[in-house]
């Protein structure tokens, strides 16, 4: 089964909404789609190329009538690309990369805000995944806001904890700590 849709990967290969086949587009952005989604299904284990499709597909979604600039959400067309997006990006971590693409989990972690899919639990997994191929202070600050926003405050505190650690002088240490704790305070504000 591909992507879980009976094996035809309906909707993620097909840009006009299974429409057919159509004419050669001279849109730079369908064409980098068309680009991204043959070179997926040539190298189907090529990360990579994984990623560049997750990529051509989140700024597909986030342009034009996809994104509603006056009320700052996704529409309605733009949520079904974030979702093909998402697939991508899922295929994409799958694959176990050596060292995950920030970029692109910078855009999903965007995808999954609540303006797009809102959908905590992966902007956390996404966090989670760029943090072990990078353990880096800030990207365990990050983890730690997202999975707390997505309510698993045990990988929360932990990465919090780790932030802490990698930060050098007792004065940085307690600076780290409050911003993640007043960014936590934030998103719960935003979220009632």
């Amino acid at each position: 089964v591909f992507f879980g849709v009976g094996g035809t990967g309906v909707g993620l290969f097909n840009n006009n909404n299974n429409g057919g086949s159509g004419g050669s587009s001279t849109n730079p952005i369908t064409a980098g789609l068309k680009s991204a989604r043959r070179r997926v299904q040539l190298q189907p284990k090529n990360a990579a190329a994984w990623a560049n499709l997750t990529k051509t597909i989140y700024t597909d979604a986030s342009s034009g009538s996809n994104y509603d600039e006056t009320n700052h959400q996704f529409t309605p067309s733009g949520i079904a690309e974030l979702r093909q997006a998402d697939t991508a990006f899922q295929r994409y971590l799958a694959l176990n990369p050596k060292k995950v693409d920030a970029s692109i989990v910078t855009l999903m972690v965007q995808a999954y805000d609540q303006t797009g899919l809102n959908e905590p639990k992966k902007a956390s997994a996404a966090l989670e995944a760029l943090t072990q191929t990078q353990p880096t202070r800030n990207n365990y600050m990050l983890l730690s806001i997202a999975a707390f926003q997505a309510q698993d405050t045990h990988l929360s505190d932990l990465a919090e904890q780790k932030a802490v650690d990698l930060t050098p002088g007792k004065a940085n240490q307690k600076s780290i700590k409050t911003y993640i704790d007043q960014q936590k305070a934030a998103g719960i504000s935003s979220q009632q």
